[in-house]
C-alpha cells in the first residue's frame, strides 16, 4: 500500500494500534492496596434475602365509592352529637309516654325527699299553716288530746306538732319514704309510725282524736274507699272523740291540676304534668336535683262531692259538726281551694 492509500485512510493506523494495544489485565477489578469502586448501575443492586418488599395498601372500600370517609376526630363529635340527642329524646319519651301506675312504683316513693322544700315554695308547711284551725277545733271538742292518730301523716310535719304539747302520737302512712322522712324529723319525741293503708288499718287501742291532712282522703278513687276510711276511724275513736280531715275542692283541681307546671326550688327543679279522666287526676312529676339521676313519681288523686263525703259519714256512724271552706296559701288566689270538716263519734 502507498502513500497515496494512507492519506485516503486517515484513521487507519490508529485503529489498527488500538487493535494491537494488549488489555490492562487489571480493569474493572481491585487493584492491590486500593478499595474496590462502587458500581453506578442501581437497578442490579442486589437485595438480602431476609428482606421483604412493601406491598402498596389498597384503597379503603367504602359503602358509596363517592362518599370520602370522615376523619376519626369529626367521627367523635358525630357520635357525640347522635347520643345526647338520643338520650334527650329517651327523657321526653319518658315523661310524655309513661304508663307506670301507683302500684307498680310507690306513690312519693321519689317525691318524698323534697316535699317539705316543695311546699316552702307556697309560704310555710301546709301544716304549720293549718296548725291554728286544728288546734282550736281540738280544744272545742276535747281539750288537749292524750292520744292521737295522725292518718297519712307524710314527713311528720303535723304529728311533730302535736308531740310538742305532750300528745302521743301515732303517724300512719302508706309510704315507707314518706315514714323514713317523718322518723327523721321525730327524733326524740314520743311518736311511733306505723306503715298501713288508711282503709283497713288497725292500732289496737282507742284515741281521743283522728287527724287526717294534705287532702290525703283525695288519694282514695272510690266512694267505697272512703266509706272503710270513715269506719276505720270511728272504730278507733273514744266516745266523742273527734275526727277532722280536709280535701281539696273541686275548684282547686280546676286551678291547679290542669296545666303542666315547672317550680325550681333552693335544691330541685320539679316538673309536673296533669292528666285528667273525669273526677279522676293523674300527676306525672320529674324530678331534677343536682348529683342526681333525674327520678319519676306518679300521684292519683280525685274530686268528691259534698254530698258523697256526708254519705259516707252517714254510714260509718260519724256526725258532722263543722264544714269551712278556705284557702290557706298566701300565694295561691282563690278562697275555696279547701274544706275542712270536723265529725264526732255518736
Amino acid at each position: 500500500m502507498g502513500q497515496g492509500d494512507r492519506s485516503r485512510r486517515p484513521h487507519a493506523g490508529r485503529q489498527r494500534q488500538r487493535q494491537n494495544r494488549p488489555r490492562r489485565p487489571d480493569r474493572g477489578r481491585t487493584r492491590p492496596g486500593r478499595p474496590q469502586r462502587p458500581r453506578h448501575r442501581r437497578r442490579h443492586r442486589q437485595i438480602p434475602r431476609n428482606h421483604r418488599r412493601r406491598r402498596p395498601r389498597p384503597p379503603p372500600r367504602h359503602r358509596n365509592p363517592r362518599r370520602r370517609k370522615p376523619r376519626r376526630h369529626l367521627q367523635d363529635l358525630v357520635r357525640r352529637h347522635h347520643r345526647r340527642r338520643r338520650s334527650r329524646l329517651a327523657a321526653r319519651r319518658l315523661i310524655a309516654n309513661s304508663t307506670e301506675s301507683a302500684e307498680e312504683v310507690p306513690a312519693y316513693s321519689a317525691f318524698a325527699e323534697i316535699y317539705d322544700a316543695w311546699q316552702r315554695l307556697y309560704g310555710l308547711e301546709y301544716a304549720i299553716l293549718v296548725a291554728p284551725r286544728v288546734n282550736q277545733r281540738l280544744a272545742a271538742h276535747v281539750g288537749r288530746p292524750k292520744t292521737l292518730i295522725d292518718l297519712a301523716c307524710g314527713t311528720g310535719t303535723h304529728s311533730v306538732l302535736q308531740a310538742h304539747g305532750g300528745t302521743r302520737v301515732v303517724g300512719i302512712d302508706l309510704s315507707a319514704a314518706m315514714l323514713h322522712q317523718a322518723q327523721i324529723r321525730a327524733v326524740g319525741r314520743p311518736i311511733t309510725f306505723v306503715q298501713a293503708d288508711m282503709r283497713t288499718f288497725d292500732t289496737h287501742q282507742p284515741v281521743d282524736a283522728v287527724t287526717c291532712l294534705y287532702a290525703s282522703l283525695n288519694h282514695l278513687l272510690a266512694p267505697q274507699d272512703l266509706t272503710q276510711t270513715f269506719t276505720r276511724v270511728a272504730a278507733h275513736l273514744r266516745p266523742g272523740g273527734v275526727f277532722i280531715f280536709d280535701l281539696n275542692s273541686q275548684h282547686a283541681f280546676e286551678a291547679l291540676w290542669r296545666d303542666p307546671v315547672t317550680e325550681h326550688g333552693p335544691t330541685f327543679t320539679l316538673h309536673r304534668r296533669f292528666e285528667i279522666d273525669g273526677a279522676q287526676t293523674t300527676m306525672r312529676l320529674r324530678i331534677e336535683r343536682p348529683n342526681h339521676q333525674p327520678a319519676n313519681d306518679t300521684l292519683t288523686a280525685r274530686s268528691f262531692h259534698e254530698s258523697q263525703i256526708r254519705t259516707a259519714l252517714d254510714d260509718a256512724g260519724l256526725t258532722l259538726h263543722d264544714f269551712t271552706q278556705f284557702n290557706p296559701f298566701p300565694t295561691i288566689t282563690g278562697s275555696n281551694l279547701k274544706q275542712l270538716w270536723t265529725v264526732t263519734l255518736g
